[in-house]
């Protein structure tokens, strides 16, 4: 403590000296015992000198426990974690009347209000007495870097209103001390969901760069700040010794200069991750060290709420800087891409939730009740996987067996509700034309062209196949096969479907159906539509050309790093497999000399045109490697500027990392990935310790490299990890480590990534907008034949200008209106104009948490909102009351 401040060391060290030098330590020689006591007892006098001094700082000691949903253990075993932890606790509050404890997440209070009612009302006493402190406000401590937005902002939504409705807390303090890296939109997300203080301490686990700020401003890109305290550890005990040697590192850096109540520092103690929390021993030590007349900081038990309340009275005295980034964390990369199955459920639940909401709040609008029961515990399922033990897997097997259960289970909840929902919009349109009715609908909120693949089921047999929309125009389709037994035409349909809106087709028998010109061309060796021309060389199986029309570029050109691919050719879409076996923590780490030993798969077991039709065509790859088998579909459709790859694999390796490499003529020095609500841009160069460090990344649905002419997008429908290197963009899609289990990723895997060829750089080529599609998929929806109120073809929602995504529409919580939310980003300050359903009668601004912040104008089904860049914005719109309307035909399936 002394060594930590200049100011009056010299003084202070001579004080401490001549205390020192009181002691005798001859007389124990002598075996003397009363002159060494009385010596003691002289030098503790002494010792007093600085006493005062001292007591200038305050260790805040916050008793807690981390607990894990699951880790290395099941959930159900947790439970009981849960229940003698918080049993533990609330018998040492009986014997210390000033302990204090604080615990964070919903879902243990949850379990204990379910399965031990008299428990959870002792610690509803205690949280009114001020002795138990609610902290985090989500329902479980989830990942940071892969949940989408929606579902970071629902961990928000569905803990605080729990801690509300359980506790009448209101929970001002982030807390996920544990997680893996922190998006830059948290702050953002934090902030408008009435949280103004965030502690975590996982970044000071960095491998090659030490973090450099203890409390700080943490600035999102929109200019939202959170207060941040990062302690060190979480499961600490309260060693003296330890405590003050941390404080002479965090009081000078903490404050700039004294305030009134001397310097502090919150210190988490209590046996963590399995339970545990605080010990006897631990509270015995800690109140021997507060004895006032002992010499030592002043040791008193707290709470975070009362630290943060201290730094806010004391902020003229604080230094502040103020960090504009994500934190990345350097270290446990390989996270982004263990346990793949786990990851792709629960992408395509996330999805499937987010589109039943969108739709189920428009079914509302024509009288269909919403489910809004169903919809909490769904995402209260869908939020427990996210926990950040689960989410990147790093726990045992059963976890991955649980979370596959526990998000089928909530997938069948979801698709009910879609299926339900959709119908009841279907029965309002008038769906009256010569053929079978199939509406096509789209959850996003700009129009789409795509190629859907439907199935449309027949009144009879037939050999050839129409589809004609309401005016009995041809429509562009391709006919796949026809189950003779059922009359089930499978065929591709080219649909333009409005925003966030549905069209009607009608599928027909027909003689000779109407002839388009082909919008799709192929050969054996290449794939063709308006926008791009693909070419596969046929013994390599590499992708040699991906020829951008708009432009007039080639997107690929020979690998410049040295592990890249070839250097003297191109080859895109080349599987690279690396020998993956990290120094430590198996299933969480990739190490930084990975690419030492690798492989890369330039050898095709067969390449064919497989599929090769006027709306879409398909070449099909198919490789090895050591015991692993993969088939790449290549495929290029009409009015897709994309090119997917469905790629299905049998993996049967250990310690093997595999990953997907373009190596592109575009040069930058950034590459852009997706976060949650935006994106980042991150180096593609290694200068720096802090670039070297940053060899896999985390993203979402893209990552792209582009210069001022050209770029290409690499897309992804499930996988979490990149690195760019160079002019090499790469994802990760499989892992295998052993442990903690020992068949991590064994089996069938299938996905699809997507290269996106495009003139300009990602904002002008809407990669965002790319990105949604290949993940939100439109939506085919068969039905009878039937007056409607509804016209064929409507958009209920749109959003101008483009740079802004719809991300959710969900009936209200606490009232009759519905909420939508999106963001901007493209980082252009805008004013944003909705076009809202019919019937809205008022609308307003809200905060995450649906807190009315500022009423809106609505004019004619329109209203504008003034959007800074990188923002995200919530509104709550209100209808006019509807008459009960004369229920309308259902579709029989």
């Amino acid at each position: 403590m002394i060594a930590a401040f200049a100011d009056g060391k010299a003084e202070r060290e001579s004080q401490l000296d001549a205390a020192v030098k009181t002691v005798d330590f001859t007389a124990l020689d002598r075996g003397d015992q009363g002159a060494f006591g009385e010596s003691v007892r002289q030098a503790q006098t002494k010792l007093q000198r600085l006493n005062p001094w001292l007591k200038k700082f305050t260790i805040r000691a916050a008793g807690n426990s981390h607990i894990d949903m699951a880790w290395l253990w099941p959930w159900t075993e947790t439970v009981e974690v849960v229940r003698n932890t918080f049993r533990s606790a609330l018998d040492l509050m009986q014997e210390y009347p000033d302990f204090r404890f604080t615990m964070s997440s919903a879902q243990t209070y949850a379990w204990m209000e379910e399965k031990y009612p008299d428990l959870f009302k002792e610690i509803q006493q205690r949280v009114r007495e001020g002795r138990w402190e609610i902290v985090g406000g989500m329902w479980v401590e989830p990942d940071l870097n892969m949940p989408g937005g929606e579902s970071l902002v629902r961990q928000i939504l569905t803990g605080k209103r729990y801690f509300q409705q359980k506790f009448n807390v209101d929970v001002k303090i982030g807390w996920n001390p544990d997680s893996f890296g922190y998006n830059w939109q948290l702050p953002q997300i934090y902030k408008k969901s009435g949280m103004n203080y965030f502690v975590t301490q996982k970044i000071y686990w960095n491998d090659t760069t030490k973090f450099p700020y203890r409390l700080f401003w943490w600035e999102s890109p929109d200019g939202s700040r959170l207060m941040t305290y990062i302690p060190h550890d979480y499961a600490n005990d309260t060693n003296p010794v330890k405590m003050a040697d941390d404080l002479s590192a965090y009081a000078p850096a903490m404050y700039a200069s004294d305030p009134p109540d001397g310097r502090e520092m919150m210190h988490l103690y209590g046996v963590g991750d399995h339970g545990g929390g605080p010990t006897r021993t631990m509270l015995d030590i800690a109140k021997r060290w507060m004895d006032p007349d002992v010499v030592y900081p002043r040791l008193q038990f707290g709470t975070a709420r009362g630290f943060f309340d201290d730094l806010e009275k004391n902020q003229a005295n604080l230094n502040l800087p103020t960090w504009r980034n994500e934190m990345y964390f350097e270290y446990h990369r390989g996270v982004l891409t263990t346990q793949a199955e786990t990851k792709r459920l629960i992408r395509t639940t996330e999805e499937l939730l987010l589109d039943a909401e969108k739709f189920s709040a428009l079914a509302t609008l024509f009288g269909k009740s919403y489910p809004a029961n169903e919809f909490n515990g769904a995402w209260q399922r869908l939020l427990f996987d996210d926990f950040h033990d689960i989410f990147p897997g790093s726990g045992i097997a059963v976890n991955y067996l649980d979370a596959k259960r526990n998000l089928e289970d909530v997938g069948r909840t979801g698709n009910a509700i879609l299926e339900s929902s959709l119908d009841e919009l279907s029965a309002s349109i008038n769906t009256q034309g010569p053929g079978v009715p199939v509406v096509i609908y789209n959850s996003l909120s700009w129009p789409r062209k795509e190629v859907i693949e439907t199935e449309v089921q027949l009144a009879q047999s037939t050999p050839k196949v129409e589809v004609v929309d309401s005016a009995v125009r041809p429509v562009p389709s391709q006919l796949i096969s026809i189950e003779q037994g059922t009359h089930r035409a499978h065929l591709l349909i080219l649909a333009s479907v409005p925003a966030l809106g549905y069209k009607t087709y009608f599928v027909r028998a027909a003689v000779k159906p109407a002839s388009f010109a082909a919008s799709v061309k192929s050969t054996g060796d290449t794939l063709e539509n308006e926008f791009v021309r693909v070419k596969v060389n046929s013994q390599t199986g590499c992708v040699t050309d991906v020829f951008d029309k708009r432009s007039q570029t080639e997107a690929l050109a020979p690998s410049e790093t040295d592990s890249g691919g070839p250097k003297t050719s191109a080859c895109g879409n080349l599987l690279q497999a690396f020998r993956d076996k990290p120094k430590q923590w198996d299933a969480w780490n990739i190490d930084a000399d990975f690419e030492k030993e690798h492989w890369d798969l330039d050898k095709a077991d067969e390449v064919k045109l497989v599929e090769h039709g006027p709306l879409r065509a398909v070449i099909q790859v198919k490789k090895h490697f050591q015991n692993s088998t993969f088939v790449q579909d290549i495929t290029v459709a009409a009015s897709n500027p994309r090119v997917d790859v469905k790629m299905s694999a049998d993996w049967r390796e250990k310690h093997i990392l595999l990953k997907v490499a373009f190596p592109l003529s575009a040069h930058n020095q950034k590459a852009i990935f997706e976060i949650p609500y935006g994106s980042i841009e991150r180096p593609t160069t290694r200068n720096t310790p802090a670039e070297q460090a940053q060899f896999e990344v985390p993203g979402l649905h893209w990552a792209d490299i582009s210069d001022d002419k050209r770029g290409l997008s690499l897309l992804n429908d499930c996988k979490y990890g990149y690195d760019a290197k160079g002019n090499v963009l790469r994802l990760s899609l499989l892992r295998s480590p052993e442990w903690p289990d020992p068949h991590a990723d064994e089996g069938h895997h299938a996905f699809t990534y997507s290269f996106y060829a495009h003139p300009g750089s990602w904002r002008d080529a809407q990669t965002v907008r790319r990105g949604f599609e290949l993940n939100y998929h439109l939506l085919a929806y068969q039905t009878q034949n039937h007056q409607g109120s509804l016209k064929d073809e409507h958009s209920f929602l749109e959003l101008q200008p483009d740079n802004v995504v719809l991300t959710a529409l969900k009936k209200a919580e606490d009232e009759e209106a519905l909420v939508l939310r999106f963001y901007e980003w493209a980082g252009k300050e805008s004013d944003i104009k909705l076009l809202l359903p019919a019937g809205a009668s008022s609308a307003a601004e809200t905060d995450l948490m649906e807190k009315p912040a500022a009423d809106l104008a609505l004019r004619e089904g329109t209203v504008t909102v003034h959007t800074r860049p990188f923002e995200i914005k919530t509104l709550r719109i209100r209808f006019a009351p509807k008459v009960p309307a004369t229920p309308a035909a259902r579709s029989s399936n």
